[in-house]
């Protein structure tokens, strides 16, 4: 799988919504928005490394929703952006 994808989506994603929450969680409120892609949702032919990392973004998106749901955290309010496009 290609490095550049691994470390430019789930793990800068990760490291960036560490580096805010501690404040959010301090502030009662917050906004996180991650954006992936429609290629995170299904596999995509010829797409494998840029698929697996766009599903890393979209399972760490759902985790922390689930955890900070568990938490009772209502200031939380997510988005994910889910790009696609059509040759259409």
């Amino acid at each position: 799988m290609g490095q550049r994808e691994h470390s430019t989506n789930p793990i800068v994603i990760a490291q960036t919504t560490k580096a805010f929450l501690g404040d959010m969680l301090a502030d009662d409120h917050g906004h996180i928005v991650t954006v992936a892609s429609v290629a995170g949702l299904m596999g995509t032919y010829r797409c494998t490394d840029y698929s697996a990392s766009k599903f890393a973004a979209v399972g760490f998106h759902e985790s922390l929703f689930t955890e900070l749901q568990v938490k009772k955290l209502p200031f939380y309010r997510p988005s994910s952006l889910i790009p696609s496009c059509s040759l259409f």
